[in-house]
């Protein structure tokens, strides 16, 4: 016999029927997902500091925008300066792939979060 609060009332496992059962397991399925999402981007983040570190002593400049084109992908800066990934060195060019790899993740993650947090509140109001 399980018990459980939800929206400040107890409820036991045992009396629920089974689309309410359904329905708390879907719950607790999505709990879990976001936890394993939350640490994910938690580890994405501190990867990307790192790389922003790398990037900033390579070229003394975050980047603010990339746009990829024929000849490469071409970044801006904070600064101003416009540059061409095929005219960075071998170590800022990696860091540059790496850094734009993250932050796709990144943005995969979150979208995702967006998506179990809509779950969430179905299953919720159910």
């Amino acid at each position: 016999m399980a018990e459980f609060t939800f929206a400040g009332q107890r409820y036991n496992t045992e009396d629920l029927s089974e689309s309410q059962s359904e329905l708390t397991k879907s719950l607790s399925f999505t709990k879990n997902l976001v936890k394993e999402i939350e640490e994910k981007l938690e580890q994405l983040r501190r990867i990307k500091i790192s790389l922003e570190i790398v990037w900033d002593n390579e070229l003394g400049s975050k980047i603010v925008e990339h746009r990829n084109l024929k000849s490469g992908t071409q970044i801006k800066l904070e600064n101003g300066k416009k540059l061409n990934s095929s005219k960075l060195s071998e170590n800022a060019a990696n860091c540059l792939k790496k850094l734009l790899f993250v932050n796709e993740q990144i943005s995969y993650h979150n979208n995702q979060l967006q998506v179990l947090d809509t779950a969430h509140m179905s299953y919720s109001k159910s």
